[in-house]
């Protein structure tokens, strides 16, 4: 359906990139060290593993949000 409605190629890439790129970078990389580690971690190192997945999740969403925003601009310039 997103294919159909975006102007061109680069506006699925660009939303493509912006979610994927974050999830096989960081995300998946973060939740796969936690399980491997899970009973050598103390919890400070547990809180900060999360607090980079939760900041990582915000600049994804906000990567997201700009792409939707550029979508919806240029269809109605």
């Amino acid at each position: 359906m997103l294919v159909v409605q975006a102007p061109g190629v680069s506006v699925v890439f660009g939303l493509l990139g912006a979610t994927c790129c974050v999830i096989m970078c960081y995300a998946i990389p973060i939740l796969a060290y936690e399980k491997i580690f899970r009973n050598e971690l103390s919890n400070n190192a547990r809180y900060a593993l999360f607090g980079v997945l939760v900041a990582v999740t915000v600049i994804g969403f906000i990567s997201i949000g700009e792409n939707l925003y550029s979508i919806v601009e240029g269809e109605s310039s």
